[in-house]
């Protein structure tokens, strides 16, 4: 996965359970999938992306990260995009639905929580919030796990 200096992200290579946040038959497959709003329907399934291919968010990338099977990215506005493998929940949407396209982190817009960056292991995501002006912790960011 690449970020370029416009803020767009390309990704390549196996699209297993979504992980490049293309259409995959076996997310498609799987009980209690939910849709892309707007998504065609007889998409074409992406198995493999041999080279580098832009995948379309609604916003400006400012950061991106890759776990086993899943990835992230935050945009400008710090807001986080998550997408592939949920099999623990590391995708944070509570539930354990592999996603194939990428899926707004809608509660922490609730929260009105804005994420400055994201970490994403093997089996977990982290966000790296920043600091607010009011927090005591001298200025250091938190970590807060999606997980």
């Amino acid at each position: 996965m690449a970020l370029t200096d416009q803020g767009l992200v390309f990704v390549w290579g196996w699209n297993s359970a979504g992980a490049l946040g293309f259409p995959n038959r076996a997310c498609r497959e799987q009980p209690g999938y939910m849709p892309n709003h707007g998504a065609d329907r007889a998409a074409e399934m992406v198995e493999l992306l041999a080279e580098p291919t832009n995948l379309p968010l609604l916003e400006k990338i400012s950061s991106i990260s890759c776990g086993e099977r899943h990835a992230g990215a935050v945009s400008v506005t710090g807001k986080v995009f998550l997408w592939g493998l949920n099999q623990h929940g590391q995708l944070g949407l509570g539930d354990t639905t592999n996603r194939d396209y990428p899926v707004l982190l809608n509660t922490l817009a609730i929260r009105d929580l804005h994420v400055s960056r994201l970490f994403c292991g093997e089996w977990a995501t982290v966000l790296l919030l920043p600091a607010s002006l009011e927090d005591t912790n001298n200025g250091q960011d938190r970590l807060e796990s999606s997980n």
